[in-house]
């Protein structure tokens, strides 16, 4: 379950996943707000089907053929792809690690902790928290929240830093990231818009589990037509 807060707009989501390994598994997103739609993808047999429900079109592609990574992931905006699945590191360690190798690329300031213990279906996780620091040329607002200008007319501009915080939930046996929070404070936004918030949470997880064929392949709907891009 995704939820969160754009530009003012509250958006809720669902994903679910099935896996048997990174060679046959289906994936499905609903959105539920503030647009409802269906995403399903899948792999079979070395075959990437992928169906959009906003265009209710989809696209059937040989893995071998194109260079995307179709392993089974959360496909969420603000969310670490391997949400919800293993995860690349081995330990809670390995992951921070991975953070901090941004730190300093593109000016982009890195800054990690580990921020004690809380459980999560069950289980004992390690809480990591993520901060990235960001300096940026925005707009300059007056008191009444208005773009200012310039002799000129053009937009005043003023320096400004981007924090965007990610705290998660890390299971350190399977190293699976079991809830995830984003908040963002950008002073570039207007005056009184509400701030970025986005969370996701896994609501339940069958684990190590046998999982039929049947279960592991979707349908494209009738009528449904070809030309999404994998």
């Amino acid at each position: 379950m995704t939820q969160g807060t754009v530009g003012g707009d509250e958006q809720r989501s669902v994903v679910r996943w099935w896996c048997r390994d990174q060679d046959a598994w289906r994936w499905e997103f609903d959105q539920l707000t503030p647009l409802a739609y269906t995403q399903t993808a899948w792999l079979e047999g070395g075959v990437f089907y992928r169906y959009d429900g906003r265009t209710n079109s989809y696209s059937i592609t040989p893995v071998a053929s194109f260079q995307a990574d179709a392993s089974p992931r959360w496909w969420a905006p603000w969310v670490p792809h391997w949400f919800g699945t293993a995860s690349p590191w081995t330990s809670v360690q390995g992951l921070r690690a991975w953070y901090m190798a941004f730190d300093g690329i593109d000016g982009v300031r890195v800054a990690t902790k580990l921020a004690g213990q809380e459980p999560a279906l069950g289980r004992r996780t390690e809480i990591l928290e993520v901060t990235w620091r960001t300096e940026i040329e925005g707009p300059a607002f007056d008191v009444d929240g208005r773009p200012m200008q310039d002799a000129t007319g053009a937009l005043k501009t003023t320096p400004a830093e981007v924090v965007t915080t990610n705290r998660m939930c890390v299971d350190p046996e399977r190293m699976m990231i079991l809830c995830h929070e984003s908040s963002e404070v950008n002073p570039a936004r207007p005056p009184g818009e509400p701030p970025f918030v986005m969370s996701a949470t896994v609501t339940r997880l069958d684990y190590d589990i046998a999982l039929p064929d049947a279960e592991l392949r979707s349908e494209i709907p009738a009528g449904a037509k070809p030309g999404l891009q994998p």
